[in-house]
């Protein structure tokens, strides 16, 4: 039996919310796996990036600057997982970190990187909305909005019933 591992390095990930207008900030930037697959190659997701020597945090704090001109206020960490286990060594930390208007630039990736990112602020609920149609399909934004939809489930007492 024979198998085959991509060694990639670990990465980290970072939803951008803003609580007091409930909007986050999300990146659109092409992607070539989905274009393989004839799926549409311009993805919709939260900030990330491989670290490069650095821990977790100072990638997603550096990413969001560097993708969406967002100085990250307070970082929350979420979980730490493997997306590919069957093939990658790649384990993607991810955070939910909170913005606020004041901490906004323009962002849009870096030129000499070669990256085109275009910066989407979106409610949150139409963010959370867009994992049932289909608009957000990256596993580790979904895992992030999921997550915030559930820590706010749980915030909320539930009405008793007669």
């Amino acid at each position: 039996m024979s198998r085959e591992v991509y060694d990639r390095g670990h990465a980290a990930s970072v939803l951008l919310h803003n609580p007091s207008e409930d909007t986050v900030v999300l990146v659109r930037q092409f992607r070539p796996a989905p274009m393989v697959n004839g799926d549409d190659p311009y993805m919709l997701e939260a900030c990330a990036g491989i670290l490069e020597g650095d821990e977790p945090e100072q990638c997603v704090r550096r990413e969001a600057l560097e993708e969406a001109g967002v100085v990250v206020k307070d970082l929350k960490f979420v979980a730490a997982a493997y997306g590919n286990p069957a093939g990658l060594t790649e384990v993607v930390s991810m955070f939910v970190g909170s913005y606020s208007e004041d901490d906004r630039s323009a962002g849009g990736g870096l030129a000499h990187e070669g990256e085109d990112i275009e910066v989407v602020e979106v409610s949150f609920q139409a963010a959370f909305d867009m994992i049932a149609s289909g608009d957000i399909v990256d596993m580790k934004t979904i895992i992030l909005l999921q997550h915030m939809m559930i820590e706010r489930t749980r915030a909320t007492p539930h009405a008793k019933r007669d």
